[in-house]
């Protein structure tokens, strides 16, 4: 999962515990992000993910969905920044609905080589539906999908890629290992079964760029005669891992 998609989850895990049990946000920057501020409506600024939830939730924040399309016309486009199409909906208690929206920009000052400052704009959304969106547990199809498409990358020998969407099946399967493994590596707070369903989501989130599943895995599938099959199952694989991640981040 790259770090735009990540951090999305992150905040939205965090303010929603915050919400439940009336607490501070405890969100930790990661290492590659230098400053995450957001821009009101009113056109005021709060820099730091804890100055904009206390604010946001001082006028009203009731719940917060994590939106995601579930598709894209070219795959090929999430190995760059700001092609996401995700964000965060606000709902507040008067009725109103917000929208946030990422936009990343890598800094490549002296002292903050490498970090990426990110920028999340507020909107009013305009007519929202009467009814916030809710998510259905993707869980068998996502099975299925990961069974299928580790065995493509097995017959045209991306046997690095057969290994990770294994891997993504037993996080399917609430494997302990896997979940003490990115526990370890600073993972979100969710509720189990909803960890496993991110999990699985973000081990097998292998689109992006040079050394990616848009890299040389169509080229391989290509020779192979497998090019119709590479795609279908490449479109399915993104359109169940954004299903899961809308069902893990929103349904606790």
């Amino acid at each position: 999962m790259n770090g735009q998609m990540y951090q999305i989850c992150a905040i939205v895990t965090v303010a929603k515990i915050a919400l439940k049990n009336g607490g501070e946000i405890g969100y930790t920057p990661l290492k590659y992000e230098d400053e995450t501020k957001f821009l009101f409506q009113d056109g005021s600024v709060a820099r730091n993910v804890s100055e904009w939830f206390e604010r946001t939730r001082n006028l009203g924040l009731d719940d917060m969905k994590f939106l995601s399309p579930t598709s894209m016309p070219d795959r090929s486009l999430l190995g760059f920044s700001n092609t996401t199409q995700s964000g965060i909906a606000c709902y507040f208690k008067d009725g109103s609905v917000s929208y946030l929206s990422p936009h990343w920009e890598f800094t490549r000052g002296s002292l903050q080589d490498g970090k990426w400052q990110i920028t999340y704009n507020e909107n009013k959304w305009e007519n929202p539906p009467e009814q916030k969106p809710k998510f259905d547990d993707n869980r068998t199809e996502f099975v299925s999908i990961l069974t299928r498409i580790k065995a493509l990358a097995q017959e045209i020998e991306c046997e690095n890629f057969a290994r990770l969407f294994q891997k993504a099946l037993d996080a399917l399967n609430d494997d302990d290992t896997v979940a003490a493994e990115y526990i370890d590596k600073n993972i979100l707070a969710l509720p189990r079964p909803n960890l496993g369903l991110f999990l699985a989501a973000d081990i097998s989130d292998v689109f992006g760029a040079m050394g990616s599943w848009n890299d040389s895995p169509p080229y391989m599938a290509q020779q192979k005669g497998l090019g119709k099959e590479y795609d279908e199952l490449s479109d399915e694989l993104l359109r169940q891992n954004r299903l899961a991640l809308l069902y893990a981040m929103n349904e606790w």
